[in-house]
């Protein structure tokens, strides 16, 4: 999934989230969760400081970033749960 707003991150975290329970307890991926977590919690932040400054481009590499951690986010849910 491609996203686009912080909004649409912090959705898509929860999916994940979701996910990641029913893959069974696993410290490594709950701590990179966190990290992408954190990265939308700053995604936000700087989404308001773009709206303020009409500076939209400035984010696009934090989106980018973010997409990239949530593709392989799901593979690694993919794979715990293909391990159990």
């Amino acid at each position: 999934m491609r996203i686009e707003t912080a909004l649409q991150a912090s959705s898509f975290c929860d999916e994940l989230r979701r996910s990641l329970r029913q893959a069974g307890p696993n410290r490594d991926l709950e701590k990179m969760m966190r990290n992408i977590e954190h990265g939308v919690s700053e995604l936000s932040k700087k989404e308001v400081e773009c709206r303020r400054t009409h500076k939209f481009h400035t984010v696009q590499a934090d989106i980018e970033n973010l997409n990239v951690a949530f593709t392989d986010m799901e593979h690694y849910i993919l794979l715990a749960n293909l391990t159990k």
